[in-house]
């Protein structure tokens, strides 16, 4: 009872976001892509990202009515669906109700995994530190692709697990089919598959040596994960080299092929999910070109190694981060002594940590969102050993009671700001720290309309974050704010560009802003 309580309280705090908000910046290209899929049959606009998260951003709109109006340009595409038949709230809302079923996916294996390790009611105590911490609530409310990847990924370790404890065709079937839905939600889900996967198996053989059960676990999920990604991209099968990319990647995978040229280039014209190689090939690309990013101050181009360590530590509440941290130690000991279970919850920390340390991509903690269904465990962990500790047993139980209430207190406070939110340590100094999807990702246009009316602006030059069409949100007549050039009276900017330009805007140091709109824009008069 406990734990359906807590996923309604996450889902109701989820919904109650939706009319504060609009659209973030990655929205529109999600929503356009799915309805593509949807309502055309293809998925031509960006395959960089797998189609089945943004397939269920666009189910609602689209059972509404909306329908792809085949704008060339995919972010126009979703402000143009967005808006159709003048219902911009309406589409908005049914696009992010599309990944509240990933958040009951999460929920349920949360509830699997801890149920059968640690019992019912450390479940429940992992199911309210998750569905209380203020990034899952973030992304969650939100028609993109983070919670949904991570969701399905957890859920994909959470059968892989009972695959290789329990070695039959059945377990089996169930880990390929979700870890090639996981990956079909989100191309990260590869690299956290393959280290947490790996590792898993690897303390697995340590304990049993069962490697020809092993062996046929995998053969049985690698058949039926690519089943799986195939299905997702309609069973199609097309040339790779009907673009100039995939032409590229052809001409690259044959030149040195010698006699095996003609066969490759024949399997080639007859690729089955043909953009899900095409998007991995964008993909690389992507991880090899530079991309700006912001931590502590400084901005740069090549990411720092350390990155989500800081953002998990900023970002995460403090209980939790404590609960997870006395969890690690003991599942750590744990898993040393063959606990498959605890090795389990701490691969789940540390593998994707381990991932992420080696990109250059550093974006914002729903990046590594993975972790918090592994912290959970870790510190439902630390309560079940906490609360059987004998001597002062008073003083534990009254502290972990203590915790898990000021991390509900936590989350309502910050309520309904969970994207900017920082725990009360770094909370004071968040624009210093963070800026992108973990500060502004230019949800405050809406407010920023409704302060503007407030002080009667008529004319604003602005610097805004984000691909909200700033008409279409009520704003008045709008003028762009240029780097370098300073402007006079009403003059507003996102805290991203404000920090990821700083020396093209450090004239605006020189004055105090009239009003912070929510936590992402600033708001100055200049006289």
């Amino acid at each position: 009872m406990v734990c359906v309580c807590a996923a309604a309280l996450g889902i109701g705090l989820i919904v109650s976001t939706y009319p504060v908000f609009n659209q973030t910046f990655d929205e529109p290209a999600h929503i356009a892509a799915g309805m593509q899929w949807l309502d055309l049959g293809q998925y031509t606009y960006e395959p960089m990202h797998p189609p089945i998260a943004r397939v269920f951003t666009a189910v609602g709109p689209y059972a509404a009515g909306a329908h792809s109006l085949g704008i060339p340009d995919m972010w126009l595409e979703g402000n143009a669906i967005l808006g159709e038949n003048g219902k911009y709230q309406r589409n908005l809302t049914l696009a992010r109700m599309g990944i509240l079923p990933f958040f009951v996916i999460a929920c349920v294996a949360i509830w699997a995994a801890a149920s059968s390790w640690l019992g019912e009611w450390p479940a429940a105590a992992t199911l309210v530190l998750f569905a209380s911490c203020p990034p899952v609530l973030a992304h969650s409310g939100l028609a993109t692709t983070d919670l949904a990847s991570a969701s399905m990924v957890f859920a994909a370790l959470v059968c892989f697990r009972h695959a290789i404890t329990n070695p039959i065709w059945r377990t089996a079937m169930a880990a390929g089919l979700v870890s090639g839905l996981a990956v079909a939600t989100k191309f990260s889900a590869i690299p956290f598959l393959i280290v947490c996967g790996s590792a898993m198996t690897v303390h697995s053989l340590g304990q049993n040596r069962a490697w020809k059960r092993l062996l046929f676990v995998g053969v049985i999920m690698a058949v039926s994960m690519a089943a799986a990604i195939w299905g997702s991209y309609r069973f199609s099968v097309a040339p790779l080299g009907e673009t100039p990319a995939g032409l590229r990647l052809v001409q690259d995978f044959t030149r040195h092929a010698g006699p095996l040229q003609g066969p490759l280039r024949l399997v080639a014209a007859h690729v089955p999910a043909r953009d899900f190689f095409r998007g991995l090939n964008e993909l690389r690309m992507k991880v090899q070109a530079p991309l700006p990013s912001y931590l502590l101050g400084q901005t740069t181009l090549k990411g720092h190694w350390y990155f989500f360590l800081v953002a998990l530590a900023v970002k995460t509440p403090l209980p939790l981060l404590v609960l997870c941290f006395v969890g690690f130690a003991y599942g750590v000991a744990a898993g040393l002594r063959g606990d498959n279970r605890a090795f389990f919850a701490v691969c789940g920390v540390v593998g994707p940590l381990l991932v992420a340390a080696g990109t250059h991509i550093n974006l914002g903690v729903r990046h590594v969102l993975l972790v918090y269904p592994f912290m959970g465990l870790l510190a439902a962990l630390a309560i079940c050993k906490l609360w059987q500790v004998k001597e002062h047993r008073l003083v534990y139980r009254c502290a972990i009671g203590a915790l898990l209430l000021w991390q509900l207190v936590a989350c309502l406070r910050a309520a309904p700001d969970w994207l900017p939110y920082f725990n009360e340590l770094a909370a004071p100094h968040a624009d210093r720290i963070l800026v992108d999807s973990d500060l502004d990702w230019g949800q405050d246009l809406r407010r920023l309309s409704t302060a503007l009316k407030e002080l009667g602006v008529a004319q604003l030059t602005i610097s805004y974050f984000g691909t909200a069409n700033p008409s279409a949100m009520g704003l008045p007549r709008c003028y762009p704010l240029l780097p370098n050039q300073p402007a006079k009276g009403w003059v507003a900017i996102s805290e991203t560009n404000l920090k990821l330009h700083a020396e093209s805007y450090a004239w605006l140091e020189r004055y105090r802003p009239v009003r912070m709109i929510g936590h992402s824009i600033r708001l100055y008069y200049i006289p």
